[in-house]
């Protein structure tokens, strides 16, 4: 799961601080490395439903292209078997069913696990869905392919993202393919000054609320940690402020491809976040692709 502000509001460049909250600016303020309640913000997630989409989630066209380039790239056929890894509502994996595809879904947050199970069944699509950790699966050569979106991978400490790489390893079938959405360090990273942006949006309801309320989302820069920072600040009209966060380690792309073979995966190539174009030497969020050997 993610928490992308709604396309309907408009941000503000200059956000006002809010009133009795002190607002964080150093790395170890951030601690512990994230205190989103992923359960909590779930359930809110699903009373924001937004036509065929949910507001704070990515928009169904983009999942309809994402969709389409994943399966060409894992190069799976109907009928294959496909690990959808951090599936939330199912936005990905109903679709790859409804073309014929056997899907596993994992989540943590049970409450998306149980709305992707009663969707799946009512349309008839052959969808598995389990409430778990991805440190927990089990599997051991079932899948033809999987695929993790949304940069999940950067949230996971260095021993934590090498157990999930063998994990997924060892669910899949040799020669099966893995995509990963992750986001890189940039070139000279490390040399730039810390940075903070910030956007301000007022919202009658979000994935944070139902209430009327803003929403002063920070992103800070700590180049010389590698690691990068969104602060989340929901103010509402009554009541005192509250505040989420969740670090990321950037991940530079030698570093990564190197974890990936000590987990028994090849890289094959870095692709454009839309899975089409290879990689920008200026972009940041993109996908690897690797081969299970």
């Amino acid at each position: 799961m993610t928490s992308e502000p709604a396309t309907t509001t408009t941000p503000r460049e200059a956000a006002p601080r809010p009133r009795a909250l002190r607002l964080r600016s150093r790395l170890e303020d951030f601690v512990p490395f994230d205190t989103i309640p992923w359960e909590q913000q779930a359930e809110q997630l699903l009373r924001c439903r937004d036509g065929d989409g949910y507001m704070g989630l990515r928009p169904p066209a983009r999942v309809e292209r994402e969709v389409a380039a994943l399966l060409e790239r894992l190069e799976l056929t109907p009928g294959d078997a496909i690990l959808d890894l951090g599936c939330g509502p199912g936005m990905y994996s109903q679709r790859m069913a409804a073309r014929g595809y056997a899907v596993t879904g994992i989540d943590i947050a049970a409450p998306v696990i149980e709305h992707a199970r009663a969707e799946a069944a009512a349309a008839g699509l052959s969808c598995r869905y389990l409430a778990a950790s991805f440190l927990s699966m089990d599997f051991t050569a079932e899948f033809d392919g999987a695929f993790l979106t949304n940069s999940t991978i950067n949230h996971l400490s260095g021993d934590r993202l090498d157990e999930l790489l063998r994990r997924v390893r060892r669910a899949l079938k040799p020669g099966a393919r893995f995509a990963c959405e992750l986001i890189i360090e940039p070139q000279g990273f490390h040399a730039q000054r810390p940075t903070e942006t910030r956007q301000l949006f007022e919202l009658p309801r979000s994935p944070w609320s139902d209430r009327p309320h803003r929403w002063l989302e920070r992103k800070l820069s700590f180049p010389a940690a590698g690691e990068r920072v969104v602060h989340h600040i929901i103010v509402p009209e009554r009541g005192a402020p509250r505040e989420y966060w969740s670090r990321f380690a950037m991940l530079a792309p030698e570093a990564f491809t190197a974890r990936l073979a000590r987990a028994g995966f090849a890289l094959e190539r870095w692709l454009e976040q839309d899975l089409r174009a290879p990689v920008n030497p200026d972009s940041e969020l993109v996908w690897a692709l690797a081969r299970a050997e």
